[in-house]
């Protein structure tokens, strides 16, 4: 007896393109899941190492999404991450300030219990870099 499903549920075409292709257009009139399908990808990058077009991303899905919208919320988070992480202090220094002051926002104001642990989870990183940050300057204070 098998344990695989009979059948793999389908993907939509635009989802198989989406995440292979190599030049995704990001505008305002994009759809939450194109946006989201951006954001994953963008992620993807940045945990293969390939920081600078994680990062390229990040700062399209901030610049063509509402600043007060989860997507804005995590790019901003991720670019501020991924700035330290290539030691781009200068950006990613006040970036990481913003973007914990964006999250500490949303928490407050969040009900949804997935979205919030998400979002402690991405606060938690966001420390982390503060510390790693410290850490390389020596300041331990």
């Amino acid at each position: 007896m098998s344990t695989y499903p009979e059948s793999i549920p389908a993907f939509p075409q635009d989802l198989i393109v989406g995440v292979t292709s190599p030049e995704l257009p990001i505008s305002k009139s994009c759809t939450f899941g194109s946006l989201l399908l951006l954001l994953l990808k963008a992620k993807a990058l940045g945990k293969t190492g390939n920081l600078p077009e994680a990062s390229r991303i990040y700062e399209e899905l901030c610049l063509n999404s509402s600043p007060n919208s989860e997507i804005y919320i995590e790019a901003k988070a991720h670019l501020s991450i991924s700035q330290v992480q290539r030691e781009l202090y200068q950006e990613g220094i006040p970036n990481l300030k913003r973007s914990l002051r964006l999250i500490e926002s949303f928490l407050e104001s969040v009900t949804n219990l997935g979205s919030k642990a998400k979002f402690l989870e991405l606060k938690t990183d966001i420390l982390s870099n503060f510390a790693y940050d410290k850490m390389n300057l020596g300041n331990f204070e």
